[in-house]
């Protein structure tokens, strides 16, 4: 496997925006760590099989604020690729990272090392004297590429690019016109084909372990060869000779040493071959200095290293600063400074996430910033009327758009009804995230925080087809979580989905989803109240609440059984092809509803599957449309609207005498910025006065007790969208 002198400098290229990141580093407060790799080479560039360039091993990077000092003669990284000011012990910065990749990139262009083979002493003496072998004089370098090295590997580290950033936009010059750098795509095809019998030979391994018999405890641990670093590099580059290789006791193996055997969890054998990711992480509050590690891109439990707290980094003034990478300690977004949510951050077991009120954080549009609060970890986002807590989109606000950025998760470890692919009980595993997405457990109680006072913004971003995150994911949520006053606005999905858990919630508002307003799955058992959607997308398949229980027909437990009362839901309205239902519910779910008000929808109702069990009462289903309570099914007709789904279930004879069809309301405007049909006298008259299960006792139909029910702050909501944003 060779790779392409453009695919060499598109590694390359991703490289440097690695390590801007790593440079720019800064800690809660924004202060820079001015983080220094110190041994960038090219053992510590993975190449995923997905095409993602990975810098890893910050074991001897250092924030110059550090204690620890290196001691006159010794050497930390790689000699052959160390900046002369580093070989002569003086002090370094970012600087002689970019001299370390300018190596690199001599290597890159000229297929060759820069260094010939030399002993460790002459080749310190060389470094030490500025004696840097280029230009070469036995290859054709491009002039340009070629200044590019020069000013790379300039003696004078004031001659150098002053950033990672300067020098990648250099490169992206030299790039953008060549007709072999490949895509993502491409370039982990490559990395795929070129270790396929790596792959082959991992994969059987961990196959053999998982098909042990049940009663045989399965190895803890399985042995796998070490590729050498140069055999490595040699596939990827095809590079002649070896690198001169420092002799320390830290140091990689090199042809003159044994090889190594790394004795590596069978849980975590599959993620070695894929990457190990950089977790670039600051200052712990608590702590004298900052740490700086590589952890493994996949988890277990039980193996995975524990990773310290990631954290931020300017991005354009002192006051916003990024956030990314792994939360394991306590911290605190402060209402004083902007975030920007970069990539998917997590909220690691055990550490709590606290915000203050009116606090802002920005979802990366180009990284599509998610936030996961994972299994026995806090969130604490308790913001007010009026000053919320929002996350949105980092564009400009005239700019967003549904999609923009990821959203967030909270996942905790409350029942479920997941099982695996042998209809065992299991962990469930929310889409959209590729690893670290597990979820549930047996603790009904489990407190993943509070979330009061917030909004939820221009998220949803698509990870694949029919598979995208949702504005709010509570998975796995258990009842000592707290949740009310939560909207989300213009997403491309849901706006809330609750897969599982026991979590009761109140005051939660849905405006201009790309698919349902309320979504629940895999046994969610809870209870909800207020609930208002609005300005729900005119295509097929969005719906104002939608319950599943057990997809492969069975009546595994716990039951999908949300109780709902007091919902608006406010339908698209406009006739389109294809069906939008106020309430969809499938598969031997139940749920019951009281005081809904359903208006606008194709069908007010449908009930699916043998098992299935709707209760609907004392609810009010508006419009002029022949079903706005439920088709009339006939056994004859095989597909279609009028199909019998449900086995016989007539819905029109069951839900019409204890529910009101009111015609005489007509179609209500439900596509203004800011709809809020409230209830007349009748409506009233007609609602039960019990609470459902809910926290507050409410005789009325609807989410709103009259027009003077003014729970939808305009604070806490925001400003009405531009319509051609909404994703209809």
């Amino acid at each position: 496997m060779r790779l392409t002198v453009g695919a060499r400098l598109r590694i390359l290229y991703d490289l440097l925006a690695g390590l801007h990141y790593a440079h720019e580093l800064c800690d809660y407060d924004g202060e820079p760590l001015e983080v220094v790799h110190r041994d960038v080479n090219p053992q510590n560039v993975f190449v995923t099989y997905d095409g993602h360039v990975k810098l890893v091993d910050f074991g001897i990077a250092k924030a110059m604020d550090s204690l620890a000092q290196t001691k006159h003669g010794m050497f930390k990284g790689k000699l052959a690729y160390m900046a002369p000011e580093q070989v002569r012990g003086g002090p370094i910065d970012r600087r002689a990272d970019l001299f370390a990749v300018g190596v690199m990139l001599a290597e890159c262009v000229t297929s060759s090392r820069l260094w010939p083979a030399l002993p460790e002493l002459e080749l310190a003496n060389r470094l030490a004297a500025g004696a840097i072998p280029w230009p070469p004089q036995d290859h054709a370098v491009p002039a340009s590429l070629t200044a590019i090295v020069a000013r790379a590997l300039a003696v004078d580290p004031a001659l150098r690019f002053s950033t990672a950033e300067e020098m990648r936009t250099a490169l992206g010059q030299e790039i953008v016109d060549r007709d072999d750098v490949p895509s993502d795509w491409m370039l982990g095809a490559i990395v795929r084909d070129g270790f396929a019998d790596d792959r082959e030979r991992s994969g059987a391994l961990i196959g053999r372990a998982m098909r042990a018999p049940p009663d045989r405890p399965m190895p803890p641990a399985i042995l796998v060869d070490e590729p050498r670093p140069e055999e490595i590099t040699r596939r990827l580059l095809d590079v002649d000779g070896a690198a001169p290789g420092l002799e320390d006791p830290g140091g990689l193996p090199t042809p003159s040493r044994p090889r190594r055997r790394w004795l590596v969890p069978v849980a975590l054998a599959a993620a070695i071959p894929v990457a190990w990711t950089l977790h670039a992480l600051t200052r712990n509050p608590s702590a004298a200095q900052g740490t700086l590690v590589a952890g493994l891109a996949g988890e277990s439990p039980s193996a995975a290293p524990p990773i310290p707290p990631d954290v931020a980094r300017s991005i354009t003034a002192p006051r916003i600063v990024s956030l990314t990478g792994d939360l394991d300690t306590d911290a605190v977004l402060r209402a004083d400074v902007t975030y920007r949510l970069e990539h998917t951050t997590y909220v690691a077991a055990g550490a709590t996430l606290t915000i203050e009120p009116g606090t802002t954080i920005l979802g990366d549009v180009a990284t599509r910033g998610t936030l996961v609060v994972r299994p026995g970890a806090r969130i604490v986002a308790e913001g007010t009327r009026e000053r919320p807590i929002v996350f949105t989109s980092s564009r400009a606000p005239e700019d967003r758009r549904a999609g923009d950025w990821g959203g967030v998760l909270l996942l905790g470890r409350a029942p479920t009804n997941a099982q695996d692919a042998q209809g065992r009980p299991s962990l469930g595993h929310v889409e959209g995230l590729t690893d670290r997405g597990g979820f549930g457990g047996d603790r009904p109680d489990d407190d993943s925080g509070v979330l009061r006072w917030v909004r939820i913004e221009y998220g949803g971003v698509t990870i694949g087809p029919n598979n995208e995150i949702n504005g709010l994911t509570l998975a796995g949520v258990g009842r000592g979580t707290r949740i009310d006053h939560v909207a989300v606005r213009h997403t491309t999905d849901d706006c809330f989905e609750f897969f599982g858990g026991t979590v009761d919630a109140h005051h939660l508002v849905c405006e201009a989803p790309g698919d349902d307003a309320f979504d629940f799955d895999l046994g969610y058992a809870g209870a909800l109240q207020f609930l208002f959607a609005f300005a729900l997308p005119t295509d097929s398949g969005a719906n104002g609440i939608e319950a599943d229980g057990d997809p492969s027909g069975g009546s595994i437990v716990p039951r999908t059984a949300p109780r709902i009362a007091n919902a608006t839901l406010c339908g698209p309205v406009t006739v389109q092809p294809g069906e939008r239902y106020g309430i969809l519910l499938r598969n031997g779910g139940a749920a019951v509803i009281r005081n809904a008000l359903v208006l606008g929808f194709d069908v007010g109702l449908d009930v699916r599957g043998r098992d299935t069990d709707l209760d609907v009462a004392h609810s009010v289903f508006g419009g002029s449309r022949d079903a706005a309570i439920a088709h009339v099914e006939t056994p004859t007709e095989a597909d279609g609207p009028h199909e019998d789904d449900d086995h016989g279930l007539d819905e029109r004879a069951v839900f019409l005498p204890r529910n009101l069809l009111d015609p005489a309301s007509g179609v209500p405007d439900c596509t203004g910025p800011r709809p809020r049909p409230v209830p007349s006298g009748g409506w009233r008259d007609h609602a039960d006065a019990a609470s459902n299960g809910a926290d507050v006792d409410a005789g009325f139909v609807g989410a709103f007790a009259d027009a003077d029910d003014d729970w939808l702050a305009p604070a806490w909501l925001g400003d009405a969208a531009p319509s051609e944003s909404r994703p209809r």
